[in-house]
């Protein structure tokens, strides 16, 4: 031991045990310390004897306090764990949903028709998801509407007419104003036809004002001086819609209404070389209006060709397209038949008063009635005349058919043909020879077979001289 001592090293044994200070312990320390080790003892023993007392007496155990300690992590874990599961659930929700979100934010998914229920998708206008059946039996209903003339048309059929021929010549005229859709019984039923439709053809018939329109190609066929007017009448007209002045008197008010129709009126847009067909202020909006009522496209059977089964292989945005084109032509064409409708009041009512009007019960017409047939005027039809075109090239078919239905044209494309010269100069030589511009009247009137009737009454001699 001396020896460890001296050399200052720690003699071999247990090492002395330090107080609660963490002081080294002396001989009465260590006695203190001694003692307080004995009381902390016994405190445990009681302390343990008591715990175990109460382990004894409560029936459930109480949890050791390493066993408390992991319960409460599990309990944070529990809290952390379930958001996190629900986040997650959110964000692959929200992952999931993003893909179609960004598909359609680069536009609508172009989709084929493919079978016959395709056509049930809300990306088509809700008039195109019924089946095709109901659209035919629509245009089967509608077709019996279009074909109405109004009580207002309907009287013009009986006028008093002044000359030989005339009551012949107004009476083939007539005999072409009917508004009925030529039934089609290929499938042993009668329907309406349907019209065959694509984008370039809407687009190109619903350019109305573009020059080489068949309506514009026909309003330049147009003769130059009037029939039964003076040409003087029908050119003071044309001064008076340049000043804006005001007419006169029926005569005057009739020549105003001719060259309107002719279109030989100013544009208040400068020039007619603009032909935005959404223009309601045209100088030919109203000759346009007479060409449309003489090729009028029925919307029920438009509608059966819009129908998505007539598309297969197009896209559901086309067929929509379409059929907004299709709209806002029928929309234009409805403006400038109602402005048309509004200006030919002064034949439907104005002039039929004077031809009509009656002195002391005779007749005493204040105007000729034949001025409701001048040639040189396109006849405003007593109903729209329906017309299904034969392809989906609206303007081609339109002028296939002008050349077989030359009265859609008012016979503009076969003058030999007119009635005016076939049934009314045949018997009144004094007048002149109805011709196109452009044409010889002498080759027309080589052509013209006569369609008279020498047995015919003779009309009333008392002329008004207009």
């Amino acid at each position: 031991m001396q020896s460890y001592l001296q050399a200052g090293r720690t003699p071999p044994g247990p090492p002395a045990e330090s107080g609660d200070s963490g002081e080294a312990s002396e001989d009465g320390s260590g006695a203190r310390s001694s003692s307080k080790k004995r009381k902390r003892k016994h405190k445990s023993k009681r302390k343990h004897k008591h715990k175990h007392h109460h382990s004894r007496r409560s029936p459930s155990p109480v949890p050791a306090p390493s066993t408390s300690q992991t319960q409460k992590p599990k309990k944070r874990r529990k809290g952390s764990v379930d958001t996190p599961v629900g986040s997650g659930s959110v964000s692959t929700q929200a992952s999931s949903s993003s893909t179609p979100t960004a598909a359609s934010s680069t536009g609508p998914v172009r989709i084929l028709f493919i079978d016959s229920k395709a056509h049930d998708r809300p990306e088509l206008p809700e008039v195109l998801r019924v089946p095709l059946s109901r659209l035919r039996t629509r245009a089967s209903q509608a077709a019996s509407r279009d074909s109405r003339i109004t009580p207002e048309l309907a009287r013009l059929r009986d006028l008093r007419f002044v000359h030989y021929g005339s009551a012949r010549f107004w009476k083939a005229i007539l005999a072409k104003q009917t508004g009925q859709v030529s039934m089609d019984y290929s499938s042993g039923k009668p329907r309406v036809p349907t019209t065959r439709c694509c984008l370039d053809g809407i687009k190109a018939f619903a350019d109305v004002y573009n020059p080489n329109h068949p309506a514009q190609r026909l309003r330049r066929l147009l003769p130059d001086s009037p029939f039964f007017l003076s040409p003087k009448t029908l050119e003071d007209a044309r001064t008076r819609l340049a000043n804006s002045t005001k007419p006169v008197g029926l005569v005057e008010k009739l020549a105003e209404v001719f060259a309107k129709i002719r279109g030989e009126i100013p544009d208040s847009a400068g020039g007619v070389s603009n032909s935005n067909s959404t223009r309601d202020d045209h100088p030919t909006r109203f000759f346009v209006a007479l060409y449309e009522r003489g090729h009028w496209l029925v919307d029920s059977s438009v509608m059966v060709g819009l129908h998505p089964l007539y598309h297969e292989g197009s896209t559901y945005d086309e067929v929509a397209e379409l059929h907004t084109l299709w709209l806002q032509y029928r929309l234009a064409r409805k403006r400038r038949s109602d402005a048309l409708r509004a200006l030919m009041t002064v034949l439907t009512e104005d002039l039929y008063s004077a031809v009509m009007k009656m002195l002391n019960g005779l007749a005493a017409p204040e105007a000729d009635a034949e001025l409701f047939f001048e040639p040189s005027v396109p006849f405003y039809p007593l109903v729209n005349l329906s017309w299904i075109p034969s392809g989906k090239d609206w303007c081609d078919a339109a002028a296939s058919v002008d050349r077989f239905e030359t009265w859609r044209t008012w016979w503009l494309t076969d003058p030999a043909e007119h009635p005016y010269n076939t049934c009314f100069r045949t018997r009144n030589l004094e007048f002149q020879v109805f011709a196109s511009k452009g044409v010889d009247p002498r080759i027309v009137e080589d052509s013209v077979e006569d369609d008279v009737d020498l047995d015919e009454p003779a009309p009333l001699r008392i002329s008004s001289g207009a």
